[in-house]
């Protein structure tokens, strides 16, 4: 249906994964995805239909998460509590 779903998957404390839908992206309405790939290096989601190729950016903080619960589950962000704002995740 050309839908892509955003998820973050862990292992809990009791060993179990566990796992939360963060966004579902309608990357080609109405085509089936046809091949994804991941770029490290762009930091970006690149997905196929038959007719298209489409750029997701792994990175959107402050576009997709107005509140730091949703913020801090994405691996690529963090909450800022000086401007109560999820920006890109910058380790140390």
């Amino acid at each position: 249906d050309g839908r892509v779903h955003k998820v973050v998957q862990w292992i809990g404390n009791n060993g179990e994964s566990q796992s939360i839908l963060l966004d579902v992206f309608d990357v080609t309405p109405g085509e089936p995805i046809q091949a994804m790939e991941i770029s490290k290096e762009h930091k970006a989601l690149y997905v196929a239909s038959d007719h298209r190729i489409k750029q997701i950016d792994l990175v959107m903080c402050s576009r997709r998460y107005d509140n730091c619960l949703r913020c801090v589950h994405d691996p690529y962000c963090g909450w800022d509590k000086d401007t109560n704002t999820c920006k890109p995740y910058e380790p140390g």
